[in-house]
């Protein structure tokens, strides 16, 4: 597809990479790569980070997903749902709507807006149809108590526990910490002074 292509020869990845990845694993790439310019490189990304630091530091590191699963939320099930993934990821990056979307979410994150993560589905211009608010569904929602049931499992088996997670899962009344709140644990949210 041009669009794709044209979205890689932007971020600087070669062309070969249509060859090698589905649709929407570029288009996922592509949109994470888009905040990069304000310093929001995925190669840094949270979980990957804290993964090294873990085991640099000789530290058992668990997933609390796998691969596998992750994978199934980012692939479409029929080709008009690949199609479907790929064009709203290329019409955000063509408008221009990703980097500064990605700034915002993280820039609420370390400033500790978490009412303004909240309503991301209000100002994200992503969650649009039907179909829209299933996949985000299905991206946080309806991972949150298999995240929350991992947590509690490592920590019942008396293993002390630190979980690197997206922001979005740490918010709202199905968030990890409403859901380990469910689960009996004193939750408490540790503000830092700026």
């Amino acid at each position: 597809d041009e669009r794709l292509k044209t979205q890689l020869k932007a971020a600087c990845l070669p062309d070969q990479l249509t060859l090698v990845l589905s649709p929407e694993m570029l288009a996922t790439t592509l949109t994470s790569l888009a905040g990069r310019k304000d310093g929001l490189d995925p190669s840094f990304a949270v979980d990957s980070v804290y993964a090294g630091l873990g085991r640099g530091l000789n530290k058992p590191v668990s997933s609390l997903e796998t691969p596998e699963l992750q994978l199934k939320l980012l692939v479409g099930n029929t080709a008009a749902e690949t199609e479907e993934m790929v064009d709203s990821a290329l019409d955000e990056l063509e408008k221009g709507t990703a980097a500064p979307m990605l700034k915002r979410m993280a820039q609420a994150w370390a400033d500790g807006r978490l009412g303004e993560l909240e309503s991301y589905e209000q100002w994200c211009d992503c969650v649009k149809t039907d179909k829209d608010r299933e996949s985000m569904k299905k991206l946080l929602n309806d991972r949150n108590p298999g995240m929350a049931k991992g947590i509690d499992a490592l920590h019942s088996a008396g293993t002390p526990v630190f979980a690197a997670v997206g922001s979005l899962h740490m918010v709202g009344k199905i968030g990890l910490p409403a859901l380990l709140a469910k689960r009996g644990y004193v939750v408490e949210r540790v503000e830092f002074k700026p």
